[in-house]
């Protein structure tokens, strides 16, 4: 019994001694430390294109890690916040080491060639009474930052704020839209909508761009967006005979306006076209 004992004591060392050893290898190995990153000039604003790749956005920024080296290779950009000031975001880096531990560092980017959402509309704002269509199905957006992949298209963000259009009465009507961006910038549109009387011997004309963005100050010409003008049958139509109706455009302030053109065929046949115009800063 008494060498049992002292087999079963010794087992004991001998097991202890292996865990031990055990305990003190695997604290040895393990790397407590955390990635290091370093960032050119980081107190200063970086500046680059809202088209910059994930390597333009990683200019400058270099990571070390006392085990596994340089991870420079292996920075990810984790997040880009919303706009902070003016058209600056902060941007986050992240990198992980062989031993799971993550480091993070940020700076500020500046976007260059930013330029705000911008609606579009996938026709004229002329309905016709007792068309059933609701303004929100003509108003698209687009912008520079998002969804690039898809033509920067946005108008699933597109909210309608105000909306006085009834196609139930003929006249000219005013409606209202928001869009936001993932920068969290956001544009808004005031648009006249006029519903008519459907004539369908009237003559048509297209537009180039049912809506026009201008910048303060530049120069317009209305007859300039004029993409086609035809009769009913689809004859064309000589645009030297276009006349404008009526016009609220002021390049020389900020603002939402419009252009109404009027127009006949060869069989005294009238129409109207309505184009939608925003000068911006």
């Amino acid at each position: 019994m008494r060498l049992i004992r002292i087999l079963t004591v010794l087992i004991f060392i001998a097991v202890s001694g292996i865990f031990l050893y055990n305990l003190y290898e695997i604290k040895i190995n393990v790397d407590d430390s955390i990635p290091e990153f370093s960032i050119k000039n980081q107190d200063d604003v970086y500046r680059v294109s809202v088209n910059a790749t994930e390597e333009e956005l990683k200019t400058g920024v270099t990571v070390y890690d006392k085990k596994d080296g340089d991870l420079t290779s292996d920075i990810v950009v984790e997040e880009i916040s919303k706009f902070i000031t003016g058209h600056q975001c902060k941007i986050t880096y992240a990198v992980s080491d062989s031993d799971n531990h993550i480091a993070r560092a940020s700076r500020i980017i500046e976007f260059t060639d930013y330029v705000p959402p911008k609606f579009t509309l996938s026709q004229q704002l002329c309905l016709y009474m007792g068309q059933n269509i609701d303004t929100i199905d003509i108003i698209g957006a687009v912008d520079c930052y998002d969804n690039k992949e898809n033509g920067g298209d946005i108008t699933k963000n597109v909210k309608l704020l105000s909306s006085s259009v009834s196609t139930k009465t003929a006249g000219t009507y005013t409606v209202i839209a928001q869009v936001t961006n993932s920068l969290g910038d956001t544009s808004k549109l005031q648009a006249l909508v006029a519903v008519r009387e459907k004539n369908n011997l009237e003559p048509q004309m297209e537009f180039k761009e049912n809506i026009i963005y201008l910048k303060k100050g530049s120069n317009f010409d209305p007859l300039d967006n004029i993409k086609s003008l035809n009769d009913y049958k689809g004859n064309p139509l000589d645009k030297k005979e276009v006349k404008i109706e009526k016009t609220s455009v002021d390049t020389k302030k900020e603002g939402f306006y419009y252009v109404i053109y009027r127009f006949k065929d060869d069989e005294d046949n009238e129409g109207k076209a309505y184009l939608t115009v925003v000068v911006t800063e």
